[in-house]
């Protein structure tokens, strides 16, 4: 039989077979040992031809099948083929154990046993296999997965599937890749490395620009990602980084991160206490626990604190002198020694450890410092060996103990200092601007920065975005500036430029001179002048050839004048020959021979163009304007466009119902009925004060008390002061005393010195000595003082320590001698508002200290004896 031919008959028999298998078989006519020793010989063709011989009789044929599959796995046989002997052992394994005993006792004498036959399928199995092998491919192994499914080396074939596979993926390194691996062979042993692997890739991938939504959306679709620690972090970064209340409170309503969760809150605490959302979180059930620490924490933060040591310990007690914080500690911060302790950290030692901590004593920093200085929003800056860092109030570290300061530039960032250079931190201690500039400062809402003799201006809010974007890239334009209200004007050389409140260019650059005194700017030009309207940051097209203002109006001038009440967006009054402004209230309009004198008020008073006209009022503001016109030989005076007197006096502004009448160069007074008040006969008469106007007569000074018409004598040598309402403090040959605005000597020119203390006692200097004496009964009320200085001096109470003869004591307006002086020195370690009183009683030569500490009310509520070396370390030496 020819090879096409024996080939066709072998695939037809395979098909044969399998439509009969399972069929019960003709007895055979064995033809399986010749053919094993024909194999032997190498005899191909006659194994083949008794084979097919053999199978032609019956299909259920082990041994022949057994005889083919030794044949085709014979390296020397053409055909030689290890599939083919897979087929045909895999046949030859199943049928064994299909044909009876009788014919399997047969096969044994034929040496066709069951164990050759599986030892042969092994062994084929091992051919396939190191094919497999070599190959070493992904198609080789999954060909041989699949056609040798019953291979004792199937699990070996699989590893080796998944090993190649793996390699590919990390080959082409891509996440998808690594997907695909995870995809297909979910059970690979390189499933963990691929996991990894695909993590990695597709987190650096779909996060690489940092930014915050790209890094959100990727914890969207990847919510099981291990990278979720991190990216909460940098997404926390973002949202708190700076200091934004409503950020922060983002971040709280969407991520369930404990750890970034109770920092978000501390963050809150410090920057927004009282923030609506952040007080509702507070009090759901994940942060209740976090809400009465720090209501705790509240309570404990109220009361001003004053320092104490005894026994070498210190501790703190409130202004009631009870103890709040127990005596425990080796050392506390000098400054805490003046007492008046309001902040929320303390600065001690204990057991040799320096410390900074919150009133619970829970520890803030631990470390070498030298001071610390509170920044606000809870941030702490912290100076150790020169070198300035930031502490959160929480505990967490903000900025690394480099630089030369460290200080708030608003609300949202820490500024700092390096190498003389300024640069940006955000709260969580980002570096947002590296410190390289000259300066970096906050003004009137916008952010500056300095270098090289230039600077840059940006909008804090917009300031702020470029930073979160990384667009920060300050354009240094400019020489100086100055900020008027919201607008901006700045310089370069000799030019000038106008920006509105958004820093929209509104006059370029250039040759301009901006006039900003006055509601409405005005902006000269070569070509003439323009008006900037600040009320709706607008700059006028028109271009007028003239424009002058005063505080209550605006004249502008092209072919005719158009006169503003202060403002270019009021009606005008137009077609104007001319226009005067007089004073800073009033405007003289003309039109042909004929003049207008107009008020605030818009009343207005006519004039001929031969009259004198003269604006006169208070220096002070006021909503009073007064206008005096010279006609006829006549002053005539104009409240606010009504007609008030006429006077042969030049009239002049003493108050608002009381004018000056001048005359050859003398005062007098006079009503609004043109009636005289006082002669004209003095040198001067000042503006009133309460009624109350300075007078000079052959220069000597008094006062006159419009109020009551009284003249006050002329005999002093300065002008009067007020003491109250009621008294004027004179003097006289250099001395002090007190008149009444009656006209009456209250107290005599005797004193260096008169101080208010109270309406009926004056605090009176004498001889270098002080006293407190009675002002209208001339009685001494408490003397003998020979210093004093003022503990608190408000309109409820004046208290001031004193020094006598026997020692320092302290005195209220009040109560008194709250106690009496006797102590060496008194310190304040309280507030102005409720002081507490440091008091020291010492016998220097024995070296020996007594402090007593009294309230408010003078009351002795501790006392504390020290040796000299004990008592430096307590006592304020400020």
């Amino acid at each position: 039989m020819d090879p096409k031919a024996r080939n066709l008959f072998i695939t037809k028999l395979f098909f044969m077979w399998v439509a009969l298998l399972g069929l019960s078989h003709a007895a055979w006519a064995d033809k399986t040992k010749p053919a094993l020793k024909a194999l032997e010989k190498g005899e191909f063709d006659k194994v083949e031809e008794l084979v097919i011989k053999s199978l032609e009789k019956d299909s259920i044929n082990p041994g022949s099948k057994y005889v083919f599959s030794l044949l085709y796995a014979t390296s020397s046989f053409p055909r030689y083929n290890v599939d083919s002997a897979h087929f045909f052992v895999s046949a030859a394994q199943r049928e064994f154990d299909l044909v009876s005993e009788k014919d399997q006792e047969g096969l044994i004498k034929d040496d066709v046993t069951r164990v050759l036959i599986e030892s042969h399928h092994s062994h084929v199995d091992s051919l396939a296999f190191a094919v497999a092998v070599s190959k070493n491919s992904l198609g080789a192994y999954n060909y041989y997965i699949e056609r040798y499914e019953d291979s004792a080396l199937l699990n070996e074939a699989v590893k080796r599937r998944n090993t190649v596979a793996f390699n590919l993926a990390a080959q082409t390194g891509t996440w998808q890749s690594y997907k695909g691996f995870l995809d297909t062979y979910p059970q690979a042993a390189e499933v963990g490395k691929a996991k990894k692997e695909y993590d990695r890739l597709i987190f650096e991938e779909k996060t690489h620009s940092g930014g915050l939504e790209e890094m959100e959306g990727f914890l969207d679709n990847q919510p099981e990602t291990p990278y979720r620690e991190i990216l909460e972090e940098k997404i926390f970064g973002f949202m708190a980084g700076f200091g934004e209340p409503h950020k922060i409170l983002n971040f709280l309503a969407n991520y369930d991160n404990a750890l970034l969760g109770k920092k978000a809150l501390n963050l809150l605490h410090h920057i927004k206490p009282d923030n609506k959302d952040y007080l509702k979180i507070l009090n759901s059930s994940p942060w209740k626990s976090h809400l009465d620490s720090l209501n705790e924490l509240k309570e404990v933060n109220q009361p001003v604190l004053v320092p104490f040591l005894a026994d070498g310990k210190y501790g703190f007690g409130n202004l009631n002198g009870d103890i709040v914080i127990d005596l425990q500690f080796d050392q506390i911060e000098e400054e805490h020694y003046c007492g008046n302790i309001s902040g929320d950290v303390l600065s001690i030692t204990l057991d040799k450890t320096n410390l900074l901590v919150n009133r619970k004593l829970d520890t803030i920093y631990q470390g070498r410092f030298d001071r610390h200085v509170d920044l606000g929003n809870g941030i702490l800056k912290v100076v150790n060996k020169g070198k300035a860092g930031a502490l959160h109030k929480s505990g967490f570290r903000v900025l690394p103990f480099i630089y030369e300061d460290v200080s708030m530039l608003n609300n949202n960032l820490l500024k700092t200092k390096r190498a003389g250079k300024y640069g940006i931190s955000g709260f969580l201690g980002k570096e947002f601007v590296a410190p390289k500039y000259d300066n970096i400062y906050l003004s009137h809402g916008f952010i500056v920065i300095e270098e090289k003799g230039r600077i840059s201006i940006n909008l804090a809010s917009s300031f702020l975005d470029n930073l979160k974007n990384d667009k920060f890239n300050p354009v240094f334009k400019y020489e100086d500036f100055e900020i008027i209200g919201s607008n901006v004007i700045c310089f370069d050389g000799d030019d000038e430029m106008l920006l509105d409140s958004l820093l929209n260019e509104v006059v370029p650059m250039g040759p301009h001179r901006i006039n900003t005194k006055f509601e409405t700017w005005v902006v000269k030009q070569a070509n003439g002048y323009r008006l900037f309207d600040r009320q709706t940051e607008k700059l006028q097209s028109e271009v007028y050839a003239n424009v002058i203002q005063n505080e209550q109006w605006m004249a502008v001038k092209n072919q005719k004048w158009s006169l503003y009440s202060k403002s270019i967006s009021d009606v005008p009054i137009v077609g104007l020959d001319s226009v005067n402004l007089l004073g800073e209230d009033i405007a003289l309009m003309f039109r042909g021979e004929s003049g207008t004198a107009i008020f605030p008020n818009k009343k207005i008073v006519e004039f001929s163009k031969d009259e004198k006209l003269r604006s006169i009022g208070s220096g002070k503001n006021t909503n009073v304007h007064f206008l005096v016109i010279s006609r006829g030989g006549k002053n005539i005076l104009y409240r606010d466009g009504e007609r008030v007197i006429e006077s042969v006096y030049e009239i002049g502004y003493i108050a608002d119902n009381v004018f000056s009448a001048k005359a050859r160069g003398e005062y007098g007074a006079m009503d609004t009925k043109a009636q005289l008040i006082m002669r004209v006969r003095y040198d001067a008469i000042g503006e009133a004060e309460n009624g109350i106007s300075p007078v000079l007569y052959n220069g000597r000074f008094g006062a006159y008390n419009f109020n009551d018409r009284i003249l006050i004598s002329l005999k002093f040598d300065e002008k009067l002061k007020p003491y109250n309402d009621e008294l004027l403090i004179t003097k006289s040959r250099d001395k002090i005393g007190l008149y009444s605005v009656k006209n009456e000597n209250v107290v005599d020119n005797e004193y260096d010195e008169i101080l208010y203390w109270s309406d009926s006692i004056a605090l009176v200097k004498k001889d270098r000595e002080w006293s407190l004496h009675g002002i209208y009964d001339d009685k001494p009320v408490f003397s003998g003082i020979t210093d004093f200085d003022f503990i608190s001096r408000n309109e409820s109470e004046i208290v001031i320590k004193y020094r006598t003869a026997t020692g320092m004591g302290v005195y209220s307006t009040q109560h008194g001698s709250l106690f009496e002086p006797t102590f060496n020195d008194i310190i304040n370690i309280g507030t102005e508002e409720t002081p507490f009183y440091f008091c020291e009683k010492s016998i220097r030569e024995a070296d020996y200290y007594v402090a007593v500490y009294k309230n408010a009310r003078g009351e002795t509520v501790r006392t504390q004896a020290y040796r000299g070396s004990e008592y430096e370390k307590i006592v304020c030496e400020n």
